[in-house]
């Protein structure tokens, strides 16, 4: 069976939402695909093996039931029996790359991939690029949010991003599922 790898910085947010995500297409189109994720680094909630709060809340307001994460950290091992890793930023595809040189060609930056789309950066990007205090409630009440601790609010970040990936994944599925079975059926001599 082929072999799909997201990976993202903690596996709390984008690479598990790539994998509920595709899996769901995965399952509706009878695919024989496995899909997985991983993060270069573990933060907190990685640690309780759970999604970040908003992002959980976000997959079920999109209407995705999102199965327990697992709380995996990228290892060379783990590389090595993928078929096709696609990372959220540049700077993760050149981690990857480092820990697992020999599978060039099975490691892409997912705007690399397709050659169109944009970065898809982390929920916290969006919330930390907001000014401090006064300005930041003002800014906050713009767009839902009462305050960074507000997690409803937060949700509205998250939801961006579910949808975001969610276009991703239905854009480029043919093509994914074709490049992992491809690599699958031509694994790499070492």
């Amino acid at each position: 069976m082929p072999k799909l790898l997201y990976v993202c910085e903690y596996n709390v947010d984008r690479s598990p939402t790539a994998k509920v995500i595709t899996e769901f297409a995965v399952r509706k189109k009878g695919i024989n695909l496995s899909v997985d994720s991983a993060g270069l680094r573990h933060h907190e909630w990685a640690r309780q093996g759970s999604f970040s709060k908003p992002m959980g809340s976000a997959l079920v307001n999109t209407g995705y039931k999102p199965l327990a994460p697992n709380s995996k950290i990228v290892t060379p091992e783990l590389l090595a029996s993928q078929d096709l890793v696609l990372c959220f930023e540049d700077r993760h595809a050149d981690a990857v790359r480092e820990m697992a040189p020999d599978l060039e060609g099975r490691i892409f930056f997912m705007k690399d991939f397709d050659g169109k789309s944009s970065e898809i950066p982390s929920p916290s990007k969006y919330l930390w690029d907001i000014p401090p205090w006064p300005l930041s409630n003002y800014i906050l009440s713009l767009f839902g949010h009462a305050s960074r601790k507000d997690w409803g609010g937060n949700v509205n970040v998250h939801v961006n991003i579910v949808e975001r990936i969610e276009e991703y994944v239905q854009t480029n599925f043919d093509r994914i599922v074709a490049t992992a079975r491809y690599n699958s059926e031509h694994p790499i001599v070492r």
